[in-house]
């Protein structure tokens, strides 16, 4: 068995509460089911808690997803919550921690570069 990096591990629990943080982002904002935006906020934010929990498992021993893939998908997650955050769907204390949040994921793939066999591929 092989030594598992402490930064593979951060990634994942990382990743993990980032999603957990954007779910609950959700909560927050719902201001009720006869709001017209309703369905386009939820979704902003489910997308991108999916996101963040497909991260967090690709940080599994043999996970989907390779290094680079997992490095695009973090810029995709800080593209969707700059997106949001212009057209005002996520306040901007909101898009700020979940921008910091996949910046600490993405600097946690970075320093595991070297434990490539763990990211598949």
């Amino acid at each position: 068995m092989q030594n598992r990096t402490q930064s593979l591990t951060m990634g994942g629990i990382v990743a993990a509460i980032a999603g957990a943080v954007s779910i609950g982002f959700m909560a927050a904002q719902f201001t009720g089911i006869d709001s017209s935006n309703v369905l386009g906020t939820c979704c902003m934010y489910l997308i991108v808690a999916v996101l963040f929990f497909a991260l967090a498992g690709g940080f599994k021993e043999n996970g989907q997803w390779n290094v680079s893939m997992m490095e695009f998908m973090c810029f995709v997650i800080i593209a969707i919550v700059v997106f949001s955050a212009i057209v005002e769907i996520f306040t901007l204390v909101m898009a700020l921690v979940e921008i910091a949040l996949a910046i600490l994921v993405l600097c946690c793939i970075l320093l595991s570069l070297r434990s490539e066999n763990w990211f598949g591929a």
